[in-house]
């Protein structure tokens, strides 16, 4: 059975119409009110452009203590230019390459845009973008590099809005501070000083093509080296061809700009850069330990002020590449400098696989004076880098045992092939010394005397102590006989080997090194670390005997060319095959360290500890010639006067008397004579008959020679009667003199 509609009359159907026509309105209202608060939500979650104003790039910028600029913390290496700072030239490359449009449209360029699309559709992946200029700054200056279909809207409409804003030469001119241009540089600054060596404005046109191909792919366009500079020429060829097809070139200005020869620098002439920002050649391990330091520096002020520790640390680095506060140091550049050029003329000419780092400390208020890590060889900093020290380590053990009164430094020690408990080291050449003194035996570097003092007390006590001199990379299998001859696991770092013979020179107390003096902050306020007291370690009179006899090393001893017109202590290492040789040593309060070697451990012929003590030898007379030492007690440079004595030896049996076979000689400092007369033997002649001091009245054949311990030998002169004859078969006779 078939249901029959009933037709609805005309009237009835123009209300049908209507109503369903309304109900699409409303639907179509509803749907753009939602649309456009979806839309309002989105603009929400972009940059806020009407309130956003460029500034170019803030950093915290370093200084030395003689006040010149050693670097700057920043997250890119940039320095802002001006419009009027830009040629003319280059951002017509600029524009011609990038966005030609760029001046006619409004942030967007629909052209590019639908040529992109095609282009993508026809390679099926996206092999064009089709961003203008404007889009590629909103994307420098708001978003990351993903490529997402809502990150290129974000992108397109915050584009559209910066051309609101801002003018045409303002956007270029952000744009061209902001793009980054390969080998490290953002900006057409630092770029066109990198790759020519001049300001922009000095760049031809030619150069002013080559950076602006570079853009599109920094990494593969980079001039740097011989793949990228051959990609970089090709693309500066064509841009100028892009540039003169839009008439932004004449013909002859291109023919000349195809012709010119580029020379690609490389570098900033002067400049380095490290982990953290920019700075001078030759600080880039030192910038790396002064962030660090300012951190922490930084840090303790924002706890002070109330931030939580836990966000203290972060806030502290946000804020030095976020405002621009002033880090003062503790380093001379002046010093520095002079290190440098040591290590330049005494070192690296030598052998440019040669890396050296190089230390100097105040022992006085534990100022870093000079920091240098071997940045010119290797991207570690060496001088926070363990090396096996060698015979530097003598002396610190020896500070040991003269404070703890185990062992004076007019102890005496017999030098000669020894082996304990299966280690027996040998001497340097295989020379030995026999008899010597603690002095003598640093004076030298003598290892089995070094040995035998080193016994003389509990050697876990002593590696205790080398260890809390800040020596933090001393491990349990270090704790050994070895450890005498500076074999260790992995070896002392130069800074702390510095660090621990500031001991020495400041007279047994220990100070912290700091790099960092003040930070003055943006409002004015200026941080200073806690004042830097200093710690008793050792008796000053310990410090001073053991200081005193590495005096002696730098005048006659193993350091000899470290020797200048001033007094200097120091302490030379050598390691096995030389894979590491040191100079460790003072003049005045200035504590140095030198180290040299290579990063891989590759022996170098011919290395010794000689170039560590040259390279101090000069960094230290320049500076003091020129007036730049930073250094308190300097004093002349003064000599020993030594003399050579008797002792016993060890195991003598003087029952019967001395026999010259039983004694030996020893050289100590005439000064220090007294110390030795409880062991010292004196030769004297005395009268037989009265074992008194034989004088010219006693008959010649009662004079004989005896030894004696210069504590037991007799003091007065024979005055006897030798009127008769005292001694057994002799028979006296008074004339005897006149045949005699």
């Amino acid at each position: 059975m078939s249901i029959r509609r009933k037709k609805l009359s005309a009237r009835q159907k123009t209300a049908r119409k209507k109503k369903i026509r309304r109900a699409v309105g409303i639907g179509l209202i509803l749907m753009a009110a939602f649309a456009a608060v979806l839309f309002s939500a989105y603009l929400r979650t972009l940059p806020d452009i009407k309130n956003y104003d460029y500034a170019s790039t803030t950093h915290s910028v370093v200084y030395s203590s003689d006040g010149t600029w050693l670097g700057s913390v920043e997250r890119k290496n940039s320095t802002y230019v001006s419009r009027e700072q830009i040629p003319d030239t280059l951002i017509d490359a600029v524009v011609s390459i990038e966005d030609k449009r760029f001046f006619s449209h409004p942030g967007v360029d629909p052209i590019s845009i639908f040529r992109a699309v095609i282009h993508n559709i026809q390679a099926k992946e996206i092999v064009e973008g089709g961003s203008s200029i404007t889009q590629q700054l909103a994307r420098l200056l708001f978003f990351n590099d993903d490529v997402t279909f809502s990150r290129k809207i974000a992108e397109a409409i915050t584009a559209i809005r910066l051309e609101f804003k801002y003018s045409k030469d303002d956007i270029i001119t952000m744009y061209l501070n902001e793009v980054y241009l390969g080998g490290g540089a953002y900006g057409v600054y630092e770029a066109s000083m990198l790759y020519f060596g001049c300001a922009p404005l000095e760049m031809t046109p030619a150069q002013c093509a080559m950076l602006a191909g570079i853009i599109t792919a920094p990494s593969a366009y980079c001039p740097m080296d011989e793949t990228g500079y051959g990609f970089a020429t090709e693309r500066k060829e064509k841009v100028l061809d892009a540039m003169l097809d839009q008439g932004r070139i004449s013909v002859f200005q291109y023919a000349k700009a195809l012709m010119e020869p580029i020379i690609i620098y490389g570098r900033i002439p002067g400049q380095s850069a490290f982990e953290y920002g920019s700075c001078l050649a030759g600080y880039r391990s030192c910038m790396n330990r002064v962030y660090t330091e300012a951190v922490e520096l930084l840090s303790s002020y924002y706890i002070s002020e109330g931030t939580s520790p836990s966000s203290a640390r972060l806030k502290a680095e946000q804020a030095l590449f976020s405002q621009s506060m002033r880090i003062n140091t503790t380093i001379s550049y002046a010093m520095q400098q002079k290190a440098l050029a040591a290590i330049w003329s005494q070192v690296t000419a030598r052998d440019s696989r040669a890396a050296c780092a190089y230390v100097s400390i105040d022992s006085s208020t534990g100022n870093v004076l000079v920091y240098y890590g071997g940045d010119n060889n290797t991207l570690l900093d060496l001088a926070a880098s363990p090396h096996q020290p060698g015979s530097t380590i003598k002396p610190l053990y020896m500070l040991y045992l003269v404070d703890s009164g185990i062992c004076t430094i007019d102890d005496i020690v017999y030098d000669a092939p020894t082996e304990i408990d299966g280690y027996a080291p040998g001497n340097f050449a295989g020379e030995y010394y026999g008899y010597v003194t603690m002095r003598e035996t640093l004076v030298e570097s003598l290892n089995c005397a070094s040995l035998k003092f080193f016994v003389k007390g509990d050697i876990n006590e002593e590696i205790d102590f080398v260890k809390s001199l800040g020596v933090s990379t001393i491990v349990d299998e270090d704790y050994s006989l070895a450890f005498c001859l500076g074999g260790f696991t992995y070896g002392i770092m130069p800074s702390e080997l510095c660090s621990a013979y500031c001991v020495i020179a400041n007279g047994g107390s220990a100070v912290e090194p700091r790099f960092v003096s003040s930070i003055e902050l943006e409002n004015g306020t200026v941080i200073t670390p806690e004042e830097n007291f200093p710690r008793r370690v050792v008796g000053a009179e310990a410090a001073d005997d053991i200081a005193d006899c590495l005096y002696s090393t730098v005048t006659r001893g193993t350091a000899t060319p470290a020797e200048s017109s001033y007094a200097t202590f120091g302490k030379t290492g050598t390691t096995d095959d030389a894979k590491d040789v040191w100079f460790v040593g003072a003049t005045g309060s200035t504590v140095t360290a030198i180290w040299v070697g290579t990063p891989d451990g590759t022996i170098i012929d011919g290395l010794g500890s000689y170039w560590c003590s040259w390279a101090y030898y000069y960094a230290m007379t320049e500076s003091m010639s020129e007036g730049t030492f930073v250094s308190q007690g300097v004093r002349e440079v003064f000599y020993d006067d030594l003399t050579s004595i008797y002792i016993l030896r060890e195991g003598a049996n003087t029952a019967d008397g001395i026999d010259p076979s039983e004694i030996a000689p020893v050289t100590v400092l005439s000064s220090r004579l007294a110390n030795y007369n409880s062991r010292r033997v004196v030769q004297l002649d005395v009268d037989a008959s009265t074992g008194l001091l034989f004088t010219d009245s006693c008959p010649p054949q009662y004079r004989e020679t005896r030894y004696y311990l210069y504590t037991e030998a007799p003091e007065v002169y024979c005055n006897g009667d030798h009127s008769y004859s005292p001694l057994p078969g002799t028979e006296w006779n008074p004339f005897s003199w006149i045949f005699n």
